[in-house]
């Protein structure tokens, strides 16, 4: 039983960095200086997803890519 708890806290906090808003999402946090400090005129999250297991020593992280379209 603990697993699947485990399973489903892993998968609720993934997607709320997936989520298009929200105070854990990735894409919100681009976005919100879409200037990137005045260095670009504008980025633009365009999709994440292919979400990965990567194992660094005894410990297992989820990677995640994003498309972001920059105009400079």
């Amino acid at each position: 039983m603990v697993g699947r708890e485990s399973e489903r806290s892993a998968q609720a906090k993934l997607d709320a960095f997936l989520s298009w808003d929200g105070p854990q999402s990735i894409r919100s946090a681009i976005e919100s200086d879409q200037t990137l400090q005045n260095v670009v005129d504008t980025c633009l999250v365009e999709k994440g997803g292919n979400v990965n297991l990567v194992s660094i020593g005894d410990t297992n992280f989820l990677t995640v890519e994003f498309t972001v379209t920059v105009h400079i």
